[in-house]
């Protein structure tokens, strides 16, 4: 089985056969372990054992891992690691940004006696045993790899829409686009043409709930509650219409692809119902890599939540109907076809087109602020989980995980007492209630920490020492060992990636320090038993988001509807609010959270919403409306008083900077945020070192120097 452990021969370490098929799992010699857990050699594996001939060994690594012998071939001119992973971007398009996939390479020729190093010039020469090996390989030209070669030829052209849908997309608007759902929903089959054509086959002309279930589980052996949730999604996606009290049938859109038979159509149908649906081509035309892109998005839209999972959906439709092409691992490009199909659609603009608008629009330019900081969360998730895996810079990644924690909200320093520590976390729950938390981070060049790293018994005396109430380990991964002992003792294994994502989930919604705490204890551990961890506490904010977006949209949509008007007002409850969201979302809102939004809408600083009689409310101003007055309160909670009740000192200050309507003398500059931070710190005033600078703290620092008022050096 392969999760039992064995000892690694040639260094001694424990580690279970799972590990090992990690490390060997693209070699080739080793079959993935099936549904029950087992594995074996392949016949490459068991053909080496016989004859433990080097030679054949190299063949076969060669034949399973890219730029092997190929690397082989580049070495008969001596060179340096460096060099050889320059030509592996250059020529084959393996943008590695460390050398280890280089050194590995060079490490088995070195084994087998193919490749020699010379100590003294730090290069990798060819041996003759290598070069001829390398005569006999068939080599990877690098014309033919899919991320340099031109996109593959399109032989079909990209078919009109028919006349129903055409009058769908044509409707599109920037504000039809930015209230379409951000899920796709449950499809029996998956997302593809095929399933969506078959579920479409067995409702068409017309038929009944009962009916349409029995036969999704007859024909595809799913569910009831799964055939229910496709028909629900067939529904959303305005592909399938209720015609009856219990009937269903295929929409006049519906019918239309149906008939056609053209798969670029379905894509075009999704993409007026479901958020990012062409988005996903406009960033694929610049970035391939499928990490990049999901983060592309998230900055771009960050009103649109979408997972990893829900982009690999996405993707994997337009590959299907040829609007994207595979290049590599977790990589594509838009085809010819795909860049015509983006020309005919409307797509949502990114938040970079609109904030040049929106920051002259607000006071001060509120919008770039806000940017830069969501720039910034990234940019030190990014650099978390680059210094995890440095062995040799640990406080680097010290440096890391304290501003991680810092810029998500919470106090922080290194090196309490006498630096027995690596970072201490102060959380403030309540006037009386603040904990203590000391966090061991460890580095791994493998990306796995294990046991001899870690002593629990000094990180217990280390927290004795700070007065800490809990402990939380941190590193790029953890063997299976560490993680079992830890947990013994009740303390948290996180790892850097998942500190990455909660930054730059903090880019569209922020935890505070109670949901932070639940975050890095609950369920991590047997003392911390609960139905809450970490992932669940980051959704339920998410969704008290969303259910605030859906909710202000739906009140307005029927305050401004005229049969809305006449039928009741405008006016709707809480039902009225939950059905009509059930109709647009695979996951409808619950009546508490809809309730809560409501009160939030018509209390009397937002003003959004009134309850004009019993359970009805109404609203009052529009959603763009209620956005900008939160945005105005926000400024004035974060000032250090409120606006006019003292007069603007001397100076640029954060109102007047970006504003294009703002006198400015030409030979005036704000001065540099970080001559700021530096100037505070020196005279021991708390500052976070990222986020807008309080308008007061500026005009303290121009006041100790005047100077800076005459410009910058």
């Amino acid at each position: 089985m392969v999760d039992r452990p064995f000892t690694w021969p040639s260094t001694g370490n424990v580690l279970t056969i799972r590990q090992a098929l990690r490390y060997l799992g693209a070699a080739g010699l080793l079959r993935q372990p099936g549904k029950e857990g087992v594995t074996g050699l392949t016949r490459e594996g068991v053909e080496f054992l016989r004859s433990r001939d080097s030679v054949f060994l190299m063949s076969v690594l060669h034949s399973n891992v890219r730029y092997f012998g190929e690397a082989l071939s580049v070495l008969r001119e001596a060179m340096t690691h460096a060099e050889l992973n320059r030509v592996a971007g250059q020529r084959y398009a393996l943008k590695w940004s460390t050398l280890d996939q280089v050194r590995r390479r060079t490490t088995w020729l070195r084994s087998a006696g193919m490749v020699e190093l010379w100590k003294g010039t730090h290069k990798v020469v060819i041996t003759e045993r290598g070069r001829d090996l390398c005569d006999r390989l068939v080599l990877a030209r690098a014309e033919d790899i899919p991320g340099i070669r031109p996109p593959l030829n399109q032989s079909a052209e990209l078919e009109k829409p028919g006349p129903r849908l055409s009058e769908v997309t044509e409707g599109l608007g920037q504000n039809e686009l930015m209230v379409r759902s951000p899920c796709i929903g449950y499809i029996a089959g998956g997302t593809s043409v095929e399933a969506v054509k078959r579920l479409m086959n067995l409702l068409a002309p017309e038929c009944e709930r009962s009916r349409f279930i029995s036969l999704c589980v007859e024909q595809l052996g799913v569910k009831k509650s799964s055939a229910e949730q496709s028909l629900h999604t067939l529904r959303s996606l305005g592909l399938v219409e209720q015609t009856g009290p219990d009937t269903f049938a295929p929409t006049g859109v519906g019918t239309e692809w149906l008939s056609r038979d053209h798969p670029v159509d379905l894509v075009r149908i999704m993409h007026a119902r479901v958020a990012l649906m062409g988005e996903v081509l406009l960033g694929a035309r610049d970035i391939t890599d499928t990490a990049d892109l999901h983060a592309w998005l998230c900055r771009s839209y960050p009103g649109c939540s979408i997972r990893r999972p829900d982009l690999a959906r996405r993707v994997s439709l337009l590959h299907e109907v040829g609007l994207v092409e595979r290049i590599g691992w977790g990589a594509h490009r838009v085809t010819p076809l795909g860049d015509a199909f983006l020309r005919t659609i409307p797509l949502q603009k990114p938040q970079k087109d609109l904030l040049s608008a929106e920051a002259v629009a607000e006071p001060g330019g509120t919008r770039p602020a806000r940017a830069d900081a969501s720039a910034e969360l990234r940019d030190q998730a990014n650099e978390l989980m680059a210094a995890s895996t440095v062995g040799s810079d640990h406080e680097r990644f010290e440096r890391a995980v304290e501003a991680a924690f810092r810029a998500l909200g919470l106090e922080t320093r290194r090196g309490a007492v006498n630096g027995d520590t690596d970072v201490v976390l102060d959380f403030w729950l309540s006037p009386t209630d603040r904990r203590r938390v000391i966090v061991e981070a460890k580095t791994a060049s493998s990306g796995q920490v294990s046991e001899h790293q870690v002593g629990f018994d000094a990180i217990e005396g280390h927290a004795r020492t700070n007065g800490a109430d809990r402990i939380v380990l941190v590193g790029p991964g953890f063997g299976a060992r560490l993680s079992r002992w830890a947990n013994e003792k009740g303390i948290p294994v996180v790892t850097a990636k998942e500190i990455a994502s909660w930054l730059t989930r903090s880019t569209t919604v922020r935890l505070d320090p109670h949901g932070l705490w639940r975050a890095l204890f609950q369920g991590r551990t047997e003392r911390d038993r609960s139905t809450e961890p970490a992932e669940d506490v980051w959704t339920a904010a998410e969704r008290e988001l969303e259910a605030a977006h859906r909710v202000s949209r739906v009140l307005w949509e029927s305050g401004n509807d005229e049969k809305e008007i006449d039928f009741c007002d405008g006016a709707l409850t809480v039902r009225d609010v939950w059905r009509t969201c059930k109709e647009n979302s695979p996951l409808p809102l619950d009546r508490v959270e809809i309730q809560r939004v409501l009160d939030f809408l018509s209390g009397p600083l937002v003003g959004g919403a009134q309850r004009v009689s019993g359970d009805q409310y109404a609203a009052m101003v529009s959603p763009q409306f209620i956005s900008g007055k939160l945005r105005a309160l926000a400024d004035a909670i974060e000032a250090d008083s409120p606006p006019g009740s003292r007069p603007v000192p001397a100076g640029p200050s954060a109102t007047s900077v970006g504003r294009p309507d703002a006198p400015r003398d030409s030979a005036q500059a704000p001065p540099l945020p970080a001559q700021v931070r530096e100037w505070a710190k020196a005279a021991g005033c708390q500052v976070r070192d990222s986020g807008r600078l309080p308008k007061n703290l500026v005009a303290e620092y121009l006041a100790a120097d005047p100077s800076q008022e005459k410009g910058r050096p």
